[in-house]
């Protein structure tokens, strides 16, 4: 099926599902009478069962305006053959699964330097204010009383988001924007450009930009969607353990303080991002010309 076909599907995918998941969010709020403005109550100090009725609701948002498009888009493309065109058929080894990780935790001063570098500059106060708004409402979803709470933000924050995200940004999105630029690298930024402009969150665009571009590239070397998946599962988890940790008094480290990492953090990180980035692209570099060679033949019977 051509490229464009596909993206079309997906794009009209995504709104239906995010129709339809929008019907079932508001039957929940008026059943648990939640008003219309009820994500602004949700704080560190909000009551158990609305941070749980928030936890129900984002893991909703999430599965139908990512997985279930994205999954249901393959399916409707590829048929049978769904799992290869998302490439969950391909496994990989424990290095591309070491490094996977590795990238993840290396790059966290670089992220956070990017975010405290994106927060000063000049952006108009109502974005500001949704950015504000938006790290009040996620203080809430991390805050854990109960020991289960904390498994559950690891499965609502950390382990769908991964698996829902990676489907359709790196599964669908990037793979076909591949074959329409034909050109890699253009596919992996461009993906990244919208992955970050989704959120809405654009005091914190500039450091998710640069993580779908890293989650993208670790697609592209290793193959194996499960890679970027695994990264951004990584990614997610630290932020959960991190609040937990720290909610209890076991970790002093806040890393949402203002200029806790300074520049050279954030170049040492940037310059062990790369150079796993690199060693990645080297380990696969056999996998990775076979993929470049197969696009060319593609490109050739399609010309022919």
């Amino acid at each position: 099926m051509p490229h464009s076909r596909i993206l079309s599907i997906l794009f009209f995918l995504l709104i239906v599902c995010g129709f339809a998941g929008g019907l079932i969010m508001f039957g929940l709020q008026s059943i648990w009478n939640m008003d219309a403005d009820w994500q602004s109550h949700i704080n560190e100090n909000t009551s158990l069962g609305l941070r749980n009725a928030a936890r129900i609701i984002a893991l909703l948002n999430n599965v139908t305006m990512f997985l279930l498009p994205a999954l249901l888009c393959a399916l409707v493309a590829a048929k049978k053959d769904w799992h290869k065109l998302l490439k969950i058929n391909v496994f990989s080894n424990s290095n591309n699964i070491v490094y996977s990780i590795l990238i993840m935790v290396v790059s966290i001063p670089l992220i956070q330097y990017t975010y405290n570098l994106n927060q000063q500059l000049p952006l108009p106060s109502w974005m500001k204010e949704t950015e504000a708004a938006t790290e009040i409402f996620i203080k809430g979803l991390l805050k854990t009383e109960y020991a289960y709470e904390f498994w559950l933000n690891m499965l609502l924050l950390a382990v769908i988001p991964a698996l829902g995200e990676e489907f359709f940004f790196r599964g669908v999105l990037q793979q076909q924007f591949k074959k329409m630029f034909k050109d890699p690298h253009l596919a992996i930024w461009a993906t990244a450009f919208i992955f970050s402009s989704i959120h809405f969150q654009f005091a914190g665009f500039v450091p998710r930009f640069l993580l779908g571009g890293v989650l993208g590239y670790v697609f592209y070397f290793t193959g194996s969607l499960w890679m970027p998946i695994l990264g951004h599962f990584t990614n997610n988890a630290l932020m959960v353990i991190a609040a937990h940790l720290y909610q209890n008094g076991q970790l002093s480290i806040n890393l949402d303080q203002p200029d806790y990492f300074k520049w050279y953090h954030g170049m040492a990180s940037l310059f062990l991002t790369l150079l796993i980035l690199y060693a990645l692209e080297r380990k696969n570099e056999e996998n990775l010309n076979k993929d470049n060679n197969w696009d060319d033949e593609v490109k050739i019977k399609a010309d022919d």
